[in-house]
């Protein structure tokens, strides 16, 4: 396998084309490839990444390969490209457990990992008090913006929209419910027993309160 700047990585013929359809019609003679013995992944990846995707379809280490945070979204793209199936599926579960990030986003939405880009989506875009006051959620929002990730963007603004419309109406449906049960209560309540002055005073700050939080 030859490298853009990189020393070449050896690997055995028979491993790649048992592991990857792509390898075997490459290497079964007919294409220059096969005649050559060398293969070129120039601008397709790094030597390193390629490393970790061979120690995968290499049986003497398959058994102690592992996908971790670092290398799984070179592996599925290598997976991807190969047509490793079983590999992809590998890298996509554990995708599924990684934390979300401006890179992951740009993962799900490239690769068509819907349950993936979902995830991103909806976390970035739950508007909540206490989520937009978190700085790295800021930083996520800059990096995909940095990034140059339009549509990513478009789809996180979309739900931070359609997150502050649910706020909105659940404050809207508790401002409702807190008149019924104040009418409620006053109308069942004798009286000389009314404090209206009081009562009236405490829910309307009650009321306030919810409309600006």
């Amino acid at each position: 396998m030859e490298f853009q700047d990189e020393e070449p990585f050896w690997a055995h013929s028979q491993v790649l084309m048992l592991g990857s359809p792509v390898f075997r019609n490459m290497l079964d003679g007919r294409m220059q490839e096969g005649q050559t013995k060398q293969i070129a992944a120039k601008g397709l990846c790094r030597r390193q990444d390629f490393a970790e995707f061979y120690t995968f379809l290499n049986p003497s280490t398959a058994h102690d390969a592992k996908t971790t945070d670092a290398h799984a979204a070179a592996v599925l793209h290598l997976a991807d490209y190969y047509q490793v199936a079983w590999l992809k599926t590998r890298c996509v579960r554990h995708l599924e457990r990684m934390p979300v990030g401006a890179p992951l986003a740009v993962l799900g939405k490239k690769f068509g990992l819907d349950g993936v880009y979902k995830r991103c989506v909806d976390t970035f875009g739950l508007a909540t008090e206490q989520l937009l006051a978190k700085e790295a959620w800021i930083a996520g929002l800059n990096e995909l913006w940095e990034l140059s990730e339009k549509d990513v963007v478009h789809d996180v603004l979309t739900r931070i929209y359609k997150s502050m419309a649910d706020m909105k109406r659940r404050v809207e449906n508790t401002l409702r419910q807190i008149d019924q049960v104040s009418n409620s209560v006053y109308s069942r309540t004798p009286r000389k027993d009314r404090c209206d002055e009081i009562n009236r005073n405490e829910i309307s700050g009650l009321k306030t309160v919810l409309q600006t939080s």
